[in-house]
């Protein structure tokens, strides 16, 4: 099986780099081009870090916390709600990156996500702890951990 996995990631070597598809360059972002709000991970690192085997499928599949502090130029007033949207530009799945997971209605008072506000909440579709919404992914997940095609090379 790793032979043919291996073999399928040297035909689709080329198909990554879909930055253009993705959600922060979609018309929801036309008027903010560069990003302003500062995400880091303390699990993880800063971005563009090497994921432990734990926050990987190969691992444990667990969410990294995420926090994020506003930039200056924003005034905390004047957000509504904040929307996270995990995303994988180099998976070689078509035409549009691979979505790990989406949370949304998440308050403004909430500068934090870990892997425990996941949780569903029971009888209720799309609802996770604490009010939290989410949009399923292709596999019916909260989260889907990120795991490249073995030889794919490294995905952002």
């Amino acid at each position: 099986m790793d032979a043919l996995e291996r073999t399928i990631a040297r035909w689709v070597k080329n198909s990554r780099g879909l930055d253009a598809k993705l959600f922060i360059n979609g018309p929801a972002f036309a008027a903010y081009p560069t990003p302003t709000i500062l995400v880091t991970s303390p699990d993880c690192g800063p971005s563009l870090s090497t994921f432990e085997i734990n926050y990987t499928e190969d691992g444990d599949g667990l969410f990294p916390t995420l926090t994020w502090t506003l930039p200056p130029t924003i005034n905390a007033s004047d957000v509504v709600e904040y929307v996270l949207v995990v995303e994988d530009a180099d998976a070689p799945l078509g035409s549009t990156p691979a979505l790990h997971g989406a949370v949304y209605h998440i308050p403004t008072n909430k500068i934090e996500i870990t892997q425990s506000d996941l949780e569903r909440v029971r009888g209720q579709k799309g609802e996770l702890k604490g009010g939290l919404q989410y949009a399923q992914t292709l596999t019916g997940a909260v989260y889907g951990a990120p795991r490249p095609l073995r030889g794919h090379g490294p995905h952002r």
